[in-house]
This record gives C-alpha cells, sequence and structure tokens, in this order.
C-alpha cells in the first residue's frame, strides 16, 4: 500500500501561488509519485490569485536541499513504520523487534536517543504495555527527526562491517575501507557504501542486519542517499 502525504497543490503544477504561478516540482511529480498518494490542498487558492504576498511560510524549498529532503522522506517511511506498529503490536516482542531493526538508523542520529528508547523498552518500572508504546512513539518521533551527521554514518559502517571484517579477503577489506573513507571525505555518495555493505550481508548471510532499516529505509530508486551533499 502506498504512503498517503498531504501536499501543497502549487508543488503537483496547479497555478494557485501569490502571483497566479505554480512551484512544481519534478522529483515530487515524477520520482516520489510513483510511491506515495497525494492529498493535494492549497489554503491559499481560497484567497484568489494574483494577489499580495501574504507572510507565511513555504516549504517547497527545502526539497532542494539533498540533506533536508533525505531526513524528511526517511521521516515519512520511518512515521509509517511507527503508525503500523501501533496498530498491529501485540506486546513487548512486537516493540523490542521495532527497536532492533531502527538501531543503527537512529544511532545514526544520536545514541543517546538510541539508549532513551531503549530505557522505555526496558520498562524498569513495569508499566503497561499501552503506556510503554505511548512513550515509545513520542521519543521515536522525536529522534527520527534529528538530522544524521556524515561523522555518525561513518561510524555506523564501521560498526556493520565489524560483523564480517574476519571474513573478508584483504583485498575485499582495502576496497571497503577505503570507499568508507572516500564517503567521509565527500568523494563518495553514501549509497555506494550502503550497496557494498548490503552484499556483504548476503555474502556472509548476517541474519541481524538484514533486517536493518538503516540499509534501505525507503525505496533505493528515490535516489537520495544517490547524492554526496545528502550528508553534512
Amino acid at each position: 500500500m502506498k504512503l498517503k502525504i498531504g501536499i501543497s497543490a502549487c508543488l503537483l503544477g496547479e497555478a494557485c501561488r501569490y502571483n497566479g504561478d505554480h512551484a512544481r516540482d519534478r522529483f515530487v511529480t515524477d520520482v516520489l509519485e510513483k510511491y506515495v498518494t497525494y492529498v493535494s490542498c492549497c489554503p491559499e487558492a481560497l484567497l484568489g490569485t494574483p494577489r499580495e504576498i501574504m507572510r507565511h511560510v513555504e516549504e517547497e524549498g527545502r526539497l532542494q536541499d539533498p540533506c533536508l529532503k533525505e531526513n524528511f522522506l526517511m521521516q515519512i517511511y520511518a512515521y509509517a513504520d511507527m503508525q503500523t506498529l501501533l496498530k498491529e503490536a501485540k506486546g513487548m516482542k512486537d516493540l523490542v523487534a521495532f527497536h532492533t531493526n531502527y538501531k543503527y538508523l537512529i544511532y545514526a542520529k544520536s545514541h543517546q536517543s538510541y539508549k532513551s528508547l531503549g530505557a522505555i523498552v526496558a520498562n524498569h518500572d513495569k508499566t503497561s504495555f499501552e503506556d510503554v508504546l505511548a512513550s515509545y512513539e513520542i521519543a521515536f518521533y522525536k529522534a527520527i527527526a534529528q538530522k544524521s551527521t556524515k561523522a555518525n554514518n561513518y561510524n555506523i559502517m564501521q560498526h556493520i562491517y565489524g560483523y564480517f571484517k574476519e571474513k573478508v579477503s584483504a583485498g575485499e577489506k582495502t576496497e571497503l575501507l577505503t570507499a568508507m573513507d572516500e564517503f567521509k571525505s565527500g568523494v563518495l555518495p553514501m549509497i555506494v557504501i550502503i550497496k557494498m555493505l548490503r552484499l556483504y550481508i548476503e555474502k556472509y548471510d548476517v541474519t541481524y542486519l538484514k533486517s536493518q532499516v538503516y540499509l534501505k529505509p525507503y525505496p533505493s530508486e528515490l535516489g537520495l542517499r544517490s547524492d554526496i551533499k545528502s550528508y553534512k
């Protein structure tokens, strides 16, 4: 099932801006539209166009920033996963599995956030599952709202590499570590290293890592990790 997203009609090409123009975004109409269902709305249109400029927040510019765009869409998919958990979770086992699968994605944003979420899951106060889930939901949204950094992602890559570093050949080790360093220095986009890691995870059948959301938080076809500027 496609995700349902509310969106300003001007981004879809409808001429409803203050000057009677639109702000069609090709990523929105040509790429993202394949994976989501849009609910178009435009409060501005109620006032008629053209008109004087109003003081308001316009977010379409954020879609031109690779870093903000990646983080925004990551949040959308993480939010959808959380909504699924809220509907289907039957007990702590389900929450623990969700928390485990999001480990490295949260770690890439904030180690402290993952520890805080872990404390909620541990439930030392022995509160009801419903209360634990409610607390986790709030903390989870705060955690994913944070932008991950290039340095944090580099550390996560090193952690993941640690699961099979004793199994790779000397040549494979050199190739992978060099690629990680080039990502850190801004030469390679993140998707290159992610694809290499996923290849080795499959090759050495690292079951724990196969379920990590970090390795594919959204459809690869969106190309969000293909831009060197997606992480700072």
